[in-house]
């Protein structure tokens, strides 16, 4: 919802552009804090864009939030989910930390 707001008032009014536009940066920055904090603990690989995967991950969800407003079906959902996983270069350790008693998260 807050998508689909943010696309067709940002186009008819400056602040309300400039209150979305606030919104998306201070969501990539906390996505971003948080890759930044997995790297500092060796779960990520230390060479990736902090903010790169920050702006991913806001495109994403939001994204995700759309098709599931929409009806798409959960499983789809979490398709997605699984597959964007695959864009976080995580360490071994990272790996780790993420496993279960199932196994690896993947």
């Amino acid at each position: 919802m807050f998508t689909k707001a943010a696309v067709e008032l940002s186009a008819q009014d400056d602040q309300v552009a400039s209150t979305v536009a606030a919104a998306f940066e201070s969501m990539q920055t906390h996505y971003g804090a948080c890759i930044a904090d997995a790297q500092a603990a060796g779960e990520i690989d230390a060479a990736a864009d902090a903010g790169s995967l920050g702006a991913f991950f806001v495109a994403l969800i939001e994204g995700m939030s759309t098709l599931g407003g929409s009806g798409v079906p959960r499983a789809t959902l979490l398709d997605i989910g699984l597959t964007s996983m695959a864009a976080i270069p995580i360490t071994e350790l990272g790996r780790e930390h993420l496993g279960t008693d199932d196994g690896d998260w993947t």
